[in-house]
């Protein structure tokens, strides 16, 4: 489960970077990368671990450990959004 917080502003970001692409688009992808390279729980357990043993720090470790998977269904589906409104003009341009 999500934390509503970090959904709340992945969901904004992402959309606009997937739809507008460009520099910041790659570093955010990057960072996605990056967090993608970790296990989800190991990562969770390490940010918990770091932040000390409290409910709300596990909350904010969990959610951050699973934005990623987040991040990029909002990206996939911006593209194909942005794909779908840019086709019939691309085409009729030539």
């Amino acid at each position: 489960m999500q934390p509503g917080g970090l959904s709340r502003r992945a969901a904004p970001t992402n959309r606009s970077t997937g739809y507008f692409g460009g520099f910041i688009d790659n570093v955010l992808m990057r960072l996605v990368d990056t967090l993608l390279a970790f296990p989800a729980l190991l990562l969770a357990l390490t940010i918990s671990a770091v932040l000390g043993p409290n409910i709300q720090n596990t909350i904010i470790a969990i959610g951050v450990a699973f934005t990623p998977y987040l991040a990029r269904i909002i990206r996939g589906e911006a593209l194909r959004v942005a794909q779908m409104l840019r086709g019939p003009r691309g085409r009729r341009m030539g």
